[in-house]
């Protein structure tokens, strides 16, 4: 049986992805941990609208940011939302 959490981190994530670019990131984000620079790099970005885009997934708890030496590492906070999704 799936755990209920599941369910409602999975409605913050549909929430989430109402922008192409927040899929894209969350796509680049779930091939491991990455710094603002490499999701610009990957995706085409500038760094702004990255951060920008990462600042609303934070807010949705869908990734972990952490310090690491100069800079920061975000990784995807718990892979199990994406099951039946990816």
């Amino acid at each position: 049986m799936t755990d209920p959490i599941i369910y409602e981190l999975q409605v913050e994530l549909f929430y989430s992805m109402s922008h192409p670019t927040r899929i894209q990131i969350l796509q680049i984000l779930f091939g491991g941990p990455i710094n603002v620079g490499g999701i610009a790099d990957s995706s085409g970005l500038g760094k702004k609208t990255a951060s920008r885009h990462l600042l609303i997934l934070k807010q949705k708890n869908l990734f972990i940011a952490q310090q690491n030496s100069q800079e920061i590492i975000h990784s995807i906070a718990n892979p199990k939302i994406f099951g039946g999704v990816t």
